[in-house]
């Protein structure tokens, strides 16, 4: 694949990335959308609550966008860094970037546990 085939490539993944998540949350805000993990477990996920979460950040709520999901200040500049990452518009190397995503992932954990055991687990 050419170097050019692979940026179009990427662009392509990236709005599509993008018109998901507009997608959902558009479905969230007139109340449609429901975690599709909850949905067949019948518990939420580690994310839940972090759609609103960003939302209500954008409104200025930062204390309810707390009380959905605490680590959306840090979801939001993640995916900003992956999304020029992988477009190249800054460069990560591939072990550093798995570092991160894979604290991230221990975050996203240690805080779903612990809002699962306190019962503040908003879904």
């Amino acid at each position: 694949m050419s170097k050019k085939s692979s940026t179009k490539s990427k662009i392509v993944s990236i709005v599509i990335f993008v018109a998901v998540m507009a997608l959902l949350a558009a479905l969230m805000l007139l109340d449609i959308y429901r975690c599709p993990f909850k949905a067949v477990t019948g518990i939420p996920c580690p994310g839940c609550g972090m759609t609103r979460a960003v939302l209500s950040a954008c409104r200025g709520d930062f204390s309810g966008a707390f009380h959905y999901h605490p680590l959306w200040i840090v979801a939001v500049p993640l995916v900003l860094v992956e999304l020029l990452n992988a477009l190249g518009g800054i460069k990560i190397p591939a072990k550093v970037n798995n570092v991160i995503l894979i604290i991230a992932g221990i975050l996203l954990l240690a805080v779903y546990v612990i809002r699962m055991c306190t019962g503040t687990l908003v879904y």
